[in-house]
């Protein structure tokens, strides 16, 4: 019998479909549907934070005196407070640089940067994390998914958002991306959440179709959050690869997880494509909205020495911005947390020390650029965008650049340490805009977007250290152009400030978990125990750890340089020598114990050696 045409297309419909898994298939549509979720909960935020902000300057620009700025900052602290309170809390665990020791941190789930709290949700699940890294009391009653499921989702993510309304449309200082990045988060998790079905004898449809989209494995969760997350960035930044990348590059940060990151750019595209239907702005045309003014594109003068001059100068100028960044945010974050105890005075102090910020600025316009007509609630509050198109445009000056600059820095970290809910992407981007508007001026280019474009890249490496996500966003929304600029720029800062991190909660990598609290590491032999053998340390009975391979440093003459050999599963009688690299198995709790046996082991020797000898007889 022949097949119709319409047969045929079904067949080959139904034959593309079966080549892909359905586990796959299970993620592709969760994606499809968080995306939309979240899209729905973050696109409304955008713009009322855009239009809200918009109305807070038009109504300081009708007030009487700029001190009139401390009641909108106020009324958004005690409200962001409020939002806050009985909120729950998060995790993490680092350890202390001085000390060695791991401490556990708490972090209230709605104050202060979200991002920072979806990294804390996001491992919470993971059953390689051990109980007392997390540290909350849900241990020993909740493992796996149930432990994500023990803290709140959609509460979180509607608490998350009206506390971010409430503290940037009253002037707080900082952006959007953190926040949203816990929203998408908290709303994936609620997608995926169980739900009680009424279960009867003989399986319904509505059975057989919860039980395909429920999740069942930490791994299933993951995969859903960082959709969340990547939806709501791709949101934000009208920029879906480097929405994608930047959720993956924050949780995983040098480890990307190429499996996640196809079904995290799923969602990241529905969300952008909603965005560009949807946006209030959209001309009809081949044009898609973008988070900056960039006008026509212009390609960098790649030939031009006086311009690789200045994108150096540039980049080397946003480095030493990132290492005072990072070090005043820890003294303030300190200072709130250790003097402040009570979180209203705490939010409070924060937009107090942000709404005097303003009016010291407004106080150096009157007094030494009267010429120049700034509003200071835009140069310093909000999430900055309009000032950083103000600077595309060539309207920034080299004073006002540096003003803007020192200004917001402090007004965002004192929004952000004292608890206000907002983030550093936006903040993180405007250094670079300022920083490359001044040069831009000191060098005379009439056209600053060809240094703001790399400088925003290198900005987003230096403090935010998301480098995939700095060049996709560059050529994202500048255009393929500024790809070698910007790689420039980037290999630079990359070098300088790889190892720095501004999120604490960032899983730390110094161990490798092989199964559910146990772990791989490696130790480098002290020299206490130079010349004696694995079998006389005893280490597997007293330690209950097992050396499964080590890397044996040795050389057959005094004069000739170090070999290294790899050994598996060494034989007891091997000889250890300094700088011999031993790799352990066990468990992280008797890793731990090992570790502070050798640091031990290290500071006595040091003090052995200082000890001067004691004088011939």
């Amino acid at each position: 019998m022949a097949m119709t045409p319409t047969g045929t297309l079904w067949h080959r419909v139904t034959a593309v479909a079966s080549a892909v898994d359905p586990e796959e298939r299970r993620h592709i549509f969760k994606a499809f549907v968080i995306g939309i979720f979240v899209w729905m909960l973050v696109y409304p935020l955008k713009l009322l934070v855009h239009h809200g902000f918009e109305g807070l300057v038009w109504l300081m620009a009708q007030a009487p005196s700029i001190l009139c700025v401390f009641i909108p900052l106020a009324l958004g602290a005690l409200l962001t407070t409020r939002l806050s309170r009985n909120a729950g809390q998060c995790y993490y665990r680092v350890t202390n640089e001085e000390t060695g020791e791991d401490e556990v941190h708490t972090l209230n789930l709605v104050a202060g940067d979200g991002l920072e709290r979806a990294i804390s949700l996001y491992y919470t699940s993971d059953p390689s994390y051990p109980a007392y890294q997390l540290g909350h009391k849900l241990t020993g009653r909740h493992q796996g998914v149930e432990a994500r499921w023990g803290m709140p989702t959609l509460s979180l993510a509607l608490r998350k958002w009206f506390a971010t309304l409430c503290t940037l449309c009253s002037g707080g200082s900082g952006g959007l991306e953190a926040s949203v990045s816990l929203i998408g988060e908290s709303l994936a998790a609620t997608v995926v959440k169980p739900r009680d079905v009424a279960l009867s004898h003989k399986p319904t449809a509505l059975q057989r179709a919860w039980d395909w989209w429920r999740v069942k494995e930490p791994d299933d969760l993951q995969t859903a959050q960082l959709c969340g997350i990547a939806a709501a960035i791709a949101t934000l930044l009208s920029a879906p690869f480097a929405g994608a990348f930047f959720a993956v590059e924050v949780m995983y940060r040098r480890t990307p997880v190429v499996d996640k990151l196809i079904f995290a750019l799923l969602s990241a595209l529905v969300a952008f494509f909603l965005s560009n239907v949807f946006s209030p702005d959209l001309i009809r045309t081949d044009t898609v909205s973008t988070l900056f003014d960039t006008g026509k594109y212009l390609r960098p003068p790649i030939g031009d020495f006086r311009y690789f001059t200045a994108l150096l100068i540039v980049t080397g100028l946003l480095t030493v911005v990132a290492t005072v960044f990072r070090w005043l945010r820890s003294t303030m974050d300190a200072l709130f947390h250790s003097r402040i105890g009570s979180p209203v005075w705490r939010h409070l102090i924060g937009m107090a020390i942000t709404g005097l910020v303003v009016c010291l600025v407004a106080l150096g316009l009157h007094l030494w650029a009267p010429d120049e007509h700034w509003n200071p609630i835009e140069l310093v509050l909000g999430p900055g965008e309009e000032m950083v198109n103000h600077a595309l445009a060539n309207e920034v000056s080299l004073g006002i650049a540096a003003t803007a600059l020192a200004a917001k820095l402090i007004a965002t970290l004192a929004t952000i340490t004292s608890g206000g809910s907002a983030g550093l992407l936006y903040p993180t981007m405007f250094f670079g805009a300022m920083v490359a508007a001044g040069v831009a001026q000191l060098f005379d280019f009439p056209h600053p977007v060809i240094l703001i474009a790399p400088a925003m890249c290198a900005s987003l490496v230096s403090i935010v250290n998301v480098p995939l996500a700095a060049i996709l966003f560059t050529v994202e929304v500048f255009g393929s152009g500024y790809i070698v600029p910007a790689l420039i720029a980037l290999c630079l800062a990359a070098v300088i400030t790889h190892k720095t991190s501004i999120y604490r909660a960032q899983r730390q990598a110094s161990k490798r978990q092989v199964l559910p609290g146990i772990s791989v590491v490696r130790m480098r032999v002290p020299k206490a125990w130079s010349q004696r053998t694995l079998a006389d340390l005893k280490i597997r009975s007293r330690f209950r750890l097992t050396v499964i391979g080590m890397i044996d440093r040795t050389t057959e003459e005094p004069d000739k340089p170090y070999e290294e050999q790899v050994l598996l599963n060494p034989p007891p009688d091997q000889p250890l020598s300094t700088g011999d690299t031993l790799l352990m198995l066990g468990a992280e709790a008797d890793l731990d114990e090992f570790k502070n046996f050798i640091r031990e082991e290290t500071r006595a020797e040091s003090t052995r050696s200082t000890v001067p000898a004691p004088p011939p007889s």
